[in-house]
């Protein structure tokens, strides 16, 4: 490959507005650096530029560049008109949070980057105010997510609670496709990837921000799964198709079905929550509410994780933080601490019961855990009970031969030695010595046999009352667990295939 010379673009050709929003890849991110770089340039600096919004900021960056002093002066005047109104009450209408500072400079210092522009940021940075009323927010409790679920109106809505509640993703995180979506089943008591088993969804692997360098693996419950794949039938039925694995998961309500966008899906999860009750003024923590809206699912699963986690290794914690999208614990974990996808799955099963949300469908898993568990003690048992009862037909053989044996080893060597043709010359001093010798002889084996059958007898009689009491015991456990109700009676309610293995996505059509 070659560059030829008339091939050489000068940087300083394009206009400022377009290098400005080339140097932004998240289209998100984009949007909201180009509102807010709007809204200075247009309202704050409304007698300070002339034009429309390109004419503006190409002034802007003209005037930076021939003048630097003038570009200082006018960003050290913004950061004190701003400062003002961070220090009003934080009940007035003009009142700014110090942690928003930043949000007014970024999109200009990018556009002044863009464009070559050199300025002293430090010397700015240190005008801001320090960052002393950071309010105490918290996440959503499982009750509140449950009031959220009692108030959606369509499939989306729900699968949208639960995928947020059961993976922690950002409103980002949402831009999913179904090729991102990757059922993991447990078959044998081991995980797997395979759908060919036909085993049971333990979870769903999610791959977030695909294509990205930000790109990492989140998880979501069998009951999230359920919802996505209820929510996938009317997405069949809106599109007329089923979805393969580059269509987009979440669509908007219009004519045209296309991309649901960031702003679409947080306002859907408002309007649950202001249904809920959950927006109102008693949940106002001064100026804000006390739970943020969409991160407030994300603090739900941390908490979650952490509180179930908290007694296993440290590796747990780290891999709690992999789900996340974070580095680890330290900077270095994602170096050091390499881990598989279905590693991570299996410290994310242990949090399923706790991240599930509806009540029910709680209860339902707990009674197949339960169930599952009763089924390995009982084979643990039989297999137990089995080398027993091998152990103590052993034994009554060893002692069978023994029995035989019995007293006959004194009485064979007495009367082989009479029969022999040398025995003629044996004195009977000595023989009746001989005799009696024998005879003791055959007395102490005949006590040592007896005391190694009773000794058989006692570890036989043992034996048996253990498995005795083991075969008791394991009665009381075969009927259903308690509580189970119905559920547990039928299989487990409503525990229709909602295998995503199709052609859909994964194989199978899941529809």
């Amino acid at each position: 490959m070659k560059l030829a010379k008339d091939e050489i673009a000068r940087s300083g050709s394009a206009p400022p507005l377009r290098l400005f929003e080339q140097g932004i890849r998240a289209e998100a991110t984009r949007a909201k650096y180009t509102a807010t770089l709007r809204r200075i340039l247009c309202d704050i600096l409304e007698e300070v530029l002339e034009g429309d919004f390109e004419a503006r900021a190409a002034q802007f960056v003209e005037r930076g560049r021939d003048d630097p002093k003038w570009m200082m002066d006018l960003l050290l005047s913004l950061s004190w008109k701003l400062r003002g109104r961070a220090e009003l009450p934080r009940g007035h209408v003009e009142y700014l949070n110090p942690t928003s500072f930043k949000t007014y400079f970024k999109p200009i210092r990018k556009l002044l980057e863009m464009n070559d522009v050199t300025v002293n940021w430090r010397r700015v940075y240190a005008t801001f105010p320090e960052r002393d009323n950071v309010l105490d927010t918290r996440g959503w409790t499982r009750q509140e997510i449950a009031v959220m679920l009692g108030h959606t109106r369509d499939p989306m809505d729900r699968a949208l609670i639960l995928l947020l509640a059961s993976s922690g993703v950002r409103l980002g995180g949402l831009d999913l496709n179904w090729g991102d979506l990757t059922p993991v089943y447990m078959e044998g008591g081991s995980l797997t990837a395979d759908p060919g088993g036909g085993g049971e969804v333990a979870c769903v692997a999610v791959s977030v921000y695909t294509g990205s360098p930000e790109r990492y693996t989140a998880f979501a419950t069998p009951e999230a799964h359920r919802a996505i794949i209820q929510y996938g039938r009317t997405w069949a039925e809106a599109m007329m198709r089923q979805p393969g694995p580059k269509d987009p998961i979440f669509l908007t309500n219009k004519t045209v079905p296309r991309r649901a966008s960031e702003q679409a899906m947080a306002k859907r999860v408002h309007r649950m929550a202001a249904r809920a009750g959950l927006r109102n003024k008693d949940s106002k923590n001064g100026p804000r509410f006390e739970t943020q809206l969409v991160h407030g699912f994300r603090k739900f699963f941390n908490k979650t994780c952490k509180e179930t986690l908290s007694g296993d290794s440290l590796a747990s914690l780290i891999r709690t933080e992999y789900m996340m999208g974070h580095v680890g614990l330290v900077s270095l974990d994602q170096s050091y601490f390499k881990t598989s996808m279905l590693e991570m799955a299996a410290e994310y099963v242990k949090v399923v019961p706790s991240l599930t949300i509806d009540d029910s469908e709680r209860l339902r898993r707990s009674n197949r855990v339960m169930a599952e568990n009763i089924r390995r003690t009982e084979d643990a048992k039989d297999a137990k009970i089995g080398q027993l009862e091998g152990h103590i037909q052993r034994m009554e053989e060893k002692m069978a031969k023994i029995g035989d044996r019995g007293g006959s080893t004194a009485d064979e060597i007495l009367d082989a030695l009479l029969k022999s043709p040398k025995s003629g010359g044996v004195p009977g001093d000595v023989m009746e010595a001989f005799t009696g010798m024998m005879e003791q002889l055959g007395a102490a084996q005949e006590n040592t046999i007896r005391e190694m059958k009773d000794e058989y007898d006692a570890k036989i009689n043992r034996l048996v009352r253990t498995i005795e009491q083991m075969a008791k015991g394991g009665n009381a456990g075969r009927g259903p667990p308690a509580g189970s109700g119905d559920d547990a009676a039928d299989g487990g309610g409503d525990t229709e295939d909602l295998d995503m293995r199709g052609p859909g996505p994964h194989g199978r059509d899941p529809f």
